[in-house]
């Protein structure tokens, strides 16, 4: 009967120390999975990197050629914002780029029956390219190439300022007409040349040939490049312009955009 007695006593031992285990091991998975839930993941660092361009096709800065299909490849998968009014190319066309993304690539097609002889083109890409999680933008990339044996590099530079309060226009659009056109050019068709003020009304038109030009400013609601009449504001002066290779001597041209 000891022998069973003390048999028992060692059971009821054992059991009670296999419970506190048991009790234990059940606590702390309770604990563990009551900071899993208090705790959520970051989700890692936020990119903030706009694209890399890893390669395009044609290279940039070519001469003698007719470039009709621009491959650009990105080191990520991106997305064009508004490409009709941020891809611009000068000489202007009569019709918009034709612009295709498929995953990490850009391809942009130009009508070659557009493209004319001995002339330097000049292709800004504005801010239309963008990631396509983040929309963080590749900016201000600008492409050249000429169907001539030499690139245009003259220029002409200026501010754009409201006649009313004599504050910079941001964002208004600077045109150039061949000089030997009418004064209505502006309002029946698109410039031969364009570009953007920036912030500060500041602008500067690149890479043009030497000839004599009407200029104007317009604040162009509809982004058509033709002025529409009294909902948009145009400046314009009354001489011809000429674009210099140094801009040293070069007195900046001032125009003042107003209502009609």
């Amino acid at each position: 009967n000891k022998f069973y007695y003390n048999s028992y006593i060692l059971f009821l031992f054992a059991m009670r120390a296999f419970s506190i285990r048991i009790f234990g091991a059940i606590f702390l998975l309770a604990l563990f999975a009551g900071c899993a839930n208090i705790v959520p993941p970051t989700g890692g660092k936020k990119d903030v990197d706009p694209p890399k361009l890893l390669e395009i096709e044609p290279k940039d800065s070519m001469l003698n050629t007719r470039v009709t299909r621009i491959d650009m490849r990105f080191d990520e998968f991106i997305a064009l914002g508004d490409p009709g009014k941020e891809i611009n190319i000068s000489p202007v066309m009569a019709v918009p780029l034709n612009t295709l993304v498929n995953g990490k690539k850009l391809t942009l097609k130009i009508p070659d029956s557009l493209l004319k002889e001995n002339t330097t083109y000049r292709i800004s890409f504005g801010n239309a390219i963008k990631d396509l999680n983040e929309n963080n933008v590749f900016k201000d990339y600008n492409y050249i190439f000429s169907t001539g044996g030499y690139f245009d590099s003259l220029k002409i530079i200026g501010q754009v300022f409201e006649a009313a309060t004599g504050k910079p226009v941001g964002d208004a659009y600077v045109m150039l007409y061949d000089a030997d056109g009418t004064d209505s050019a502006v309002v029946k068709q698109k410039p031969v040349y364009v570009t953007k003020t920036l912030s500060g009304g500041r602008f500067l038109l690149p890479g043009l040939p030497q000839r004599a030009y009407r200029i104007y400013a317009l604040k162009d609601n509809n982004e058509n490049l033709v002025y529409d009449g009294e909902e948009e504001k145009i400046g314009f002066i009354d001489s011809v312009v000429f674009p210099v290779d140094s801009l040293q001597n070069f007195d900046p041209v001032i125009l003042r955009i107003f209502k009609e």
